[in-house]
């Protein structure tokens, strides 16, 4: 740890992601430093996967480090996220690859450990790769905190022993473990600031807005968290012979890409992203949309940092497990009420009552386009 001065209070999140943003707080620092005599701290912060998990993290420590403007927050995550904490200036990012074996990590350890005087570690991930550099950490002195994971509570909600109504939320969680290492949260995060870059990219390809935009992410990790093919083809279709109306399909990997563009071939008005753009670019097209129609799945939690409107659809997963949306309330959600309901926490391809996610089979087209059209139109 290291001998500064407060800082006062810091607009972390109206910057444009340029160095504009790090020289102005650097200035800012300069101008201030002689203020109360504090001691300012380095923490590391492990969360290596998923994107909505990290997604999820965003607003925590956004609003951890806005508290806290003298401090640096390093954070080791998988390298193509980086561009989300882009304009929080005391945010640091470590880059990690998709999949990490032991030599990569001793590798992420040794980078940290030369590049960083690390103070406290945070782990909000708790599997093996985080788990190894933060005792590794530990030996050396620095002391570690590590997330709740409530394995307990979620094995009660499945087999719904109690009626214990909503877990903690993922974003509670991870406040928790950074209030546990000494660190104020506020929640003071309200959307990302504007990537400049980004935006100006997403005007240049997809043009002026006109009309209605709607964004699409119709697909998820397992048949647990998404809509029949059939069900989303109708929405799809219906959408797109709305006047006015552009549709946006989101989407990533090889499969999802093909399919995707073969909606957006056949479709008027439909136009596929998928694996088109870069994280940073997807977000500044979300920002432009009305409303994002998406299932349990990471989309949700993007669409949340900038504060989109999203109608999300929950089948076998259920929002009391505690992974919805930053911000997102009851009126967001649309499920059936089945006693089934959950079968899982984060997904499964194989439903364990009936043959084929009935949760998700009966959610009709016209129920889909109703309360869509309800909140892109009215």
């Amino acid at each position: 740890m290291r001998e500064r001065y407060s800082l006062g209070k810091s607009n972390l999140f109206t910057a444009k992601t340029d160095n504009t943003h790090l020289l102005l707080h650097a200035k800012y620092v300069s101008l201030q430093h002689k203020k109360q005599h504090i001691t300012i701290m380095t923490y590391l912060v492990l969360r290596l996967y998923t994107i909505g998990n990290v997604a999820m993290m965003l607003p925590v420590i956004a609003s951890v480090a806005a508290d806290a403007p003298q401090d640096t927050f390093v954070i080791l995550s998988r390298k193509n996220l980086a561009p989300l904490f882009a304009t929080i200036p005391n945010i640091q990012f470590v880059q990690a690859e998709q999949h990490t074996d032991f030599k990569q990590t001793m590798q992420l350890y040794k980078q940290i450990k030369s590049q960083y005087k690390i103070d406290k570690v945070i782990d909000l991930q708790r599997i093996w790769q985080t788990k190894l550099i933060a005792a590794l950490f530990r030996f050396k002195g620095v002391k570690t905190y590590a997330i709740e994971l409530q394995r307990r509570q979620k094995r009660d909600l499945l087999a719904k022993r109690k009626n214990n109504g909503q877990l903690k939320t993922e974003a509670q969680r991870y406040a928790e473990t950074f209030m546990k290492a000494g660190c104020k949260c506020t929640f003071k995060f309200q959307k990302l600031a504007i990537n400049q870059q980004a935006q100006d990219t997403i005007e240049k390809i997809y043009g002026t807005k006109q009309g209605k935009w709607l964004g699409i992410a119709p697909f998820a990790k397992y048949k647990s968290n998404m809509l029949p093919y059939r069900t989303m083809k109708e929405v799809i279709a219906y959408f797109s012979q709305q006047a006015d109306t552009k549709v946006f399909l989101f989407g990533a990997g090889t499969i999802e890409s093909a399919m995707l563009k073969q909606w957006a071939d056949v479709f008027p008005g439909v136009i596929s992203v998928a694996g088109k753009l870069d994280i940073d670019q997807e977000i500044e097209l979300m920002r432009k949309l009305d409303l994002m129609l998406c299932m349990d799945s990471a989309n949700q939690h993007l669409a949340a940092t900038i504060g989109l409107k999203t109608l999300i659809v929950w089948g076998g997963t259920h929002p009391d497990a505690g992974y919805m949306a930053w911000k997102s309330t009851q009126d967001d959600y649309l499920q059936l009420s089945t006693n089934c309901r959950p079968c899982t926490i984060n997904g499964t391809n194989k439903c364990r009552k009936h043959k084929d996610f009935e949760c998700l089979k009966q959610i009709a087209p016209q129920l889909v386009i109703q309360q869509v059209s309800k909140r892109l139109y009215e």
